[in-house]
């Protein structure tokens, strides 16, 4: 009986795994569609998209598809056109490629008053990140009456001016 109850245990569990495997197999698949698709997408849309919205979310598809060149060059496009989630977006990926760059976009965002980048402006000028160090104008950018993300940034400004 011991015997008969393995045998029935081991077909049971042969038959589990094999329909997870399968299903695994399947959502494999199923994800390599899904790719296709989006390849398809971006040749469709890489026919020089004019709304400046398309051209950030087509540079965001070529990132998401690690085609970094095409997708920066299609998020500076939006960028230089004042797009505010492409400039947001570039700052993020210069942070880790090229931090010169990526001050050049949070200055630019800074100049539109956008209280979060001017304290990331100021924070970067303190600690000589993509420009020259400059405490003087680091004071300026982190402002203590600026609230960042709803708090003041005044503690900022003693500890810079320590």
């Amino acid at each position: 009986m011991e015997k008969v109850a393995r045998i029935i245990l081991t077909v049971v569990l042969a038959i589990v795994l094999n329909v997870e495997a399968e299903a695994q197999f399947r959502s494999l698949s199923e994800v390599e569609n899904e790719m296709r698709q989006n390849r398809i997408a971006l040749e469709k849309a890489d026919k020089n998209p004019t709304k400046v919205a398309d051209q950030y979310e087509l540079g965001r598809l070529y990132i998401a598809c690690n085609q970094y060149d095409k997708g920066i060059k299609w998020m500076r496009l939006a960028a230089n056109k004042n797009y505010k989630k492409a400039q947001e977006h570039l700052v993020m990926i210069y942070a880790l490629m090229d931090r010169p760059k990526s001050f050049y976009w949070a200055k630019k965002l800074a100049n539109t008053g956008d209280p979060e980048y001017e304290y990331i402006t100021g924070y970067m000028l303190e600690n000589g990140m993509g420009c020259t160090k400059n405490i003087k104008e680091a004071k300026l950018w982190r402002n203590p009456c600026t609230p960042v993300r709803g708090k003041p940034a005044c503690w900022q400004i003693v500890l810079i001016a320590l």
